[in-house]
């Protein structure tokens, strides 16, 4: 089969997954699924690539005024094999797809929001302790870690090192709040708690906290 063949098969399936089309192009189009196996399988492509969007919106008949008006820019037979009607006719999926995304843009852009948004797995307070005048807020997600101050000031001339404290003792540093912060690889248990310490510029050079610990928070699970 050549390519372009191919082509028009992949462009048949999108139309027919998208339901544009009518009439005797539908019906032979769905023996097609039924009879061949390579474009059932272009179909079945198509629906899943589809899918996604699919249950966010409501089933709405268009008007029939707005659907020719669609099928008479998109779909009308080019003049000339070439130049800008060509190209349009050529790649009427994609054009139609832009169509259909931008009607919905709205959904569409919460739908996407929604799987790349960062999942909080832990959040925590981080408290000062005895006389210092701090306070921090911490978020574990399934992509890294970020610390925001929200009482005090870091000294000029220091950094502010994140150590896990586990349950059973063990102290682990998760790098200096100045830096990149990524507990990937971690295992944080409810019971774990975070404590911050005051170190020289780049933390502590010992992996064991040298300055005073001046907040302690416990990890709360999302």
């Amino acid at each position: 089969m050549s390519d372009d063949a191919k082509y028009n098969d992949d462009d048949l399936a999108a139309e027919y997954a998208l339901g544009v089309l009518e009439g005797a192009e539908r019906e032979n189009a769905q023996k097609r699924v039924e009879n061949d196996v390579n474009f059932a399988r272009l179909v079945s492509s198509w629906e899943e690539k589809l899918s996604g969007l699919n249950h966010e919106f409501k089933e709405v008949e268009a008007p029939a005024s707005v659907k020719k008006a669609i099928d008479d820019k998109l779909f009308a037979e080019p003049v000339a094999s070439g130049g800008m009607l060509g190209l349009l006719t050529r790649y009427r999926i994609p054009i139609l797809l832009a169509v259909l995304i931008f009607a919905a843009t709205p959904r569409v852009m919460d739908y996407f929001a929604e799987i790349s948004a960062p999942q909080v797995i832990y959040t925590s307070s981080i408290n000062a302790l005895e006389d210092y005048q701090v306070a921090f807020v911490a978020q574990v997600t399934d992509q890294g870690l970020m610390v925001t101050q929200s009482q005090g000031t870091k000294p000029a001339d220091k950094d502010y090192e994140l150590w896990l404290v586990k349950s059973d003792g063990e102290v682990v540093t998760l790098g200096v709040l100045s830096g990149e912060l990524n507990p990937k690889g971690l295992e944080i248990a409810p019971d774990a708690k975070f404590a911050i310490s005051v170190e020289q510029i780049g933390g502590s050079p010992t992996g064991v906290a040298q300055g005073p610990v001046v907040a302690l928070g416990e990890l709360t699970r999302v």
